[in-house]
């Protein structure tokens, strides 16, 4: 992450997968409902806010080298599997069978 809006976003998206009611994440994380709006809407907030609610929402801040960080969403993003599935080469086989003909 490299914005405060996309720190913001994974935040925000941690807190609706978890379905946590956001008075609760508030008040567990132990600061207001403001707070915790201004911090998963992209206003700007305290470290100690981001580790109380990380925590609450099962994260952990980690900072890394950049390229590493580079990597690391790299392989967040990589949706398809390098490896096809049986099921792919068959059909791949049959279609290159099918324009052979």
């Amino acid at each position: 992450m490299r914005t405060l809006g996309e720190l913001s976003t994974v935040l925000s998206d941690a807190a609706q997968s978890a379905s946590v009611d956001k008075t609760d994440l508030a008040e567990a994380a132990g600061v207001t409902r403001v707070t915790l709006r201004r911090a998963l809407t992209g206003s700007d907030f305290k470290v100690s806010t981001l580790f109380a609610i990380a925590d609450k929402l099962g994260l952990e801040v980690v900072l890394v080298p950049k390229g590493a960080a580079r990597g690391l969403a790299a392989e967040a993003q990589a949706d398809t599997p390098q490896v096809k599935t049986r099921v792919e080469a068959a059909l791949e086989r049959m279609k290159k069978a099918g324009e052979s003909e």
